[in-house]
């Protein structure tokens, strides 16, 4: 397998003391990610659009480091817990005044509502944590799958090796949605992303569409629009104003915002 076999990825909001970050190493058959948090209690993450091809099928193994978390409808994970999980989706509610989890995902057998959690040894926890720091430290990404591999075979479970490199497109357009996803408040378009990448919209939607696989099936516009949502829907249970949430997330207003979260059936109406 030459090459690097995982492409990293970087999510970033920060505003008024509440933080939200992930990085993550993925490929097509494999996620690991890192999430860190300060000041939010909430959070939904969909990966079927992560993993366009696995259909119902999903493993995610999450690793509780710091603060705590019920997963809905059966999972609790507490500090110190490793929490094993067959979904396609789910939403979490965070305690603790910060949450730090390891969390792998992977396709392989039909997905349930069922969790199994156990309690973590000392040297358990102590392993998850460096896989944690090498992450945040944008660490070898070689060195982290096997790091993950034999903490999770600790636990039972085999992840899969990706089988793969890393295509060298893929590798330049992730870090240019990266790039896009931490500077939201910017409201980054179509044209920055042929900048940061050197090439046109016509290239970038082909590289798109070619390694769907590991970019997944939607472009620019449809991805920063699900990841303001994502961001919106939390954000707005927090005690920032709702001006605040809207401007670091590349919003025209506060009204455009909740429209937004009318129209994906989030809950919220337009503001007053």
């Amino acid at each position: 397998m030459g090459g690097r076999a995982l492409v990293w990825t970087d999510r970033r909001v920060e505003v008024a003391g509440v933080r939200r970050v992930t990085r993550a190493l993925r490929s097509p058959e494999l996620q690991i990610q890192l999430l860190e948090v300060q000041g939010l209690t909430f959070d939904s993450r969909p990966f079927q659009d992560v993993f366009p091809d696995l259909g119902t099928r999903r493993h995610t193994l999450t690793a509780v480091l710091d603060g705590a978390y019920e997963s809905a409808p059966s999972a609790v994970g507490e500090a110190g817990t490793l929490v094993h999980e067959r979904r396609i989706r789910w939403l979490e509610r965070w305690s603790g005044r910060r949450q730090r989890f390891v969390t792998i995902v992977w396709g392989d057998g039909e997905a349930t509502t069922g969790a199994a959690t156990e309690r973590l040894g000392p040297r358990a926890r102590e392993a998850w944590t460096e896989i944690a720091d090498a992450i945040a430290a944008g660490g070898d990404p070689d060195a982290i799958l096997r790091r993950v591999r034999t903490a999770a075979r600790a636990a039972g479970l085999s992840i899969p090796t990706p089988q793969a490199p890393v295509p060298a497109e893929v590798a330049r357009l992730e870090a240019a949605l990266s790039h896009a996803c931490t500077h939201l408040h910017e409201n980054p378009q179509w044209v920055d992303l042929e900048e940061w990448t050197g090439r046109s919209a016509r290239q970038l939607r082909r590289t798109f569409r070619e390694h769907a696989p590991w970019l997944g099936s939607s472009g620019l516009r449809a991805r920063l629009h699900r990841y303001r949502l994502q961001l919106a829907h939390g954000l707005l249970e927090t005690d920032l104003s709702s001006t605040r949430v809207a401007r670091a997330l590349g919003y025209g207003s506060d009204r455009a915002m909740y429209t937004a979260l009318r129209r994906a059936g989030l809950g919220r109406g337009a503001a007053a």
